[in-house]
């Protein structure tokens, strides 16, 4: 907010509704009002005058001479005009029986009208049936404030809003009239404006006030959610669309072919509540909350949605315990609406169906949509089998049964050492057939035989159809032999590192080379 000041003035003036007078030097000054009464005094005079003569300036003869009702004599000295007006204004002088002296006393008599007709107005504006201005939160505002007054009045704009403890002075002139604008008024400028006309003569003072409301919707769109009442299997359908001023107007429908209205809810307000018994509802049924608000147009309504909905678990339907140890069971509700608020464990043993408790034996812990059942010390004869979730809102009931298996711990270990062994044994198995099956990984050999023996090649003529076998053995042998088919005919290189018994030395760098030739065909 802002002050805007106009010129002030000082003067002299003396309150009172005769007259009030105050002195500067010989000269004296009185000040009168409008239909009001003054008595203009020579004090300097002596009591005993028998005759006293007033003069006005402009005006030859004594002015008691002049049949003005309104004139007369107190005290044989002192003047008194009554049912003043405008044109009294002006200088008097006072005589002894119309004897000229040196200096003449003179009273200064001042008049002072108003203020009054005072007129304010703020636009553009409509008007409440008490009055009451209303503007649209953002809007540019116009203040103008006009009154009459002799002399001219000091005229000032003061707000006291309700977000503040005291008035502020918008504006404020020395002139007959006064106006000013805002620009984009802001919510918190909801309070009374009043217009100030304050006669600086007289000090008389007059005011008018207004009332301006600032409208404004809320900033977001409404929010809505269903709640339960599971005491009277009943739902609360909830809307809030707060933030706005005046208060919304919000309306429950039942969204499904023309938006059917629902009794029972709440008018103008921020908060509507509605009560929808059980036999009404019904899986994937969808209320909508309409909200109005007198700063928006018709087209112009928020909403937002509820769709009822079943509640759905989600969990492992099969779950195994060994003896001895610990096992959490865990049971997840999505998709229900009104949401389920409690999630509850029940052990289903000889046809019959317990609520299971935390304690020491069971552990349970929720969390939102989440719970988690802690078995302790699993027993074959206490823990195995049905273990129930259930979940509950106000439209149905649902429940997932759990299977729980518990086992000895020796049984699962036996099971996977067999499976480890034979999975070794059929590695091995598959490892040995491919090293023996491939001549370049594996040498086809005596291995059993003594270090350094090794076969020699069987060697086969195919002309004369003859087997040849020819086997030699050397203690200290070392042979390579390279085998390689080129158009049909096979052929065997061997290399000897180390001569074999009964060779010469000069025979060490020979080469043996037989040839297989395949049969021609016929």
């Amino acid at each position: 907010m802002w002050t805007v000041a106009g010129n002030a003035f000082t003067v002299c003036w003396v309150w009172g509704l005769l007259s009030q007078v105050s002195a500067v030097g010989a000269e004296v000054t009185v000040v009168g009002e409008v239909n009001g009464s003054v008595i203009l005094s020579c004090n300097h005079l002596s009591e005993s005058v028998e005759n006293m003569m007033w003069f006005k300036a402009g005006i030859p003869t004594s002015i008691l001479s002049t049949g003005d009702l309104r004139l007369s004599l107190v005290n044989k000295s002192s003047l008194q005009i009554n049912e003043l007006c405008l044109k009294d204004e002006g200088n008097y002088t006072c005589r002894e029986d119309q004897a000229a002296t040196d200096h003449d006393p003179q009273v200064q008599l001042l008049i002072a009208s108003g203020p009054h007709s005072i007129n304010a107005s703020i636009s553009p504006t409509r008007s409440l049936p008490n009055g009451t201005l209303v503007v649209t939160k953002g809007s540019k505002l116009d203040f103008s404030c006009t009154s009459q007054s002799q002399p001219t009045p000091l005229m000032k704009w003061v707000v006291k809003t309700e977000s503040t403890d005291s008035a502020e002075t918008f504006s404020e002139e020395n002139r007959t009239s006064i106006s000013f604008s805002i620009n984009n008024i802001a919510a918190d400028y909801t309070g009374n404006y009043s217009c100030t006309a304050q006669n600086l003569l007289s000090g008389r003072k007059q005011t008018t006030s207004l009332q301006v409301l600032v409208y404004y919707p809320p900033k977001s769109d409404p929010v809505c959610w269903a709640d339960n009442l599971p005491e009277e299997s009943a739902v609360h359908l909830i809307c809030k669309w707060p933030g706005g001023f005046p208060a919304s107007h919000l309306q429950w429908i039942e969204d499904h072919r023309g938006f059917k209205p629902i009794v029972n809810t709440t008018g103008v307000t921020d908060y509507a509540m509605v009560k929808l018994n059980k036999p009404l509802l019904r899986d994937r049924q969808r209320f909508k909350c309409l909200g109005s608000h007198v700063t928006r147009e018709e087209r112009e309504k928020a909403a937002c949605t509820v769709q009822i909905l079943l509640p759905l678990l989600e969990s492992q339907p099969l779950r195994t315990c060994f003896v001895g140890e610990n096992v959490t069971l865990a049971c997840k509700v999505s998709s229900a609406n009104p949401p389920v608020q409690v999630i509850r464990w029940l052990r289903n043993s000889s046809q019959t169906e317990e609520e299971i408790q935390s304690g020491l034996k069971y552990e349970i812990v929720q969390n939102t949509s989440v719970s988690f059942l802690t078995i302790r010390n699993c027993s074959q004869d206490t823990d195995g089998g049905y273990f129930i979730c259930k979940a509950e809102n106000a439209i149905s009931v649902k429940e997932l049964n759990i299977w729980l298996t518990v086992m000895k711990p020796s049984n699962i270990v036996g099971l996977v050492v067999g499976l480890v062994l034979l999975f070794l044994l059929v590695v091995g198995l598959v490892t040995a057939a491919i090293l023996y099956n491939n001549p370049q990984l594996y040498p086809k050999g005596n291995i059993f035989g003594r270090p350094g023996a090794m076969d020699m090649l069987v060697l086969v003529d195919s002309e004369n159809e003859e087997e040849m076998e020819e086997m030699a053995t050397a203690e200290d042998l070392d042979m390579t032999d390279t085998v390689r088919e080129e158009n049909g005919i096979i052929s065997h290189k061997a290399l000897y590192h180390s001569a074999p018994k009964g060779y010469s030395t000069e025979l060490q760098s020979d080469v043996s080379v037989e040839e297989e030739r395949s049969m021609p065909d016929i």
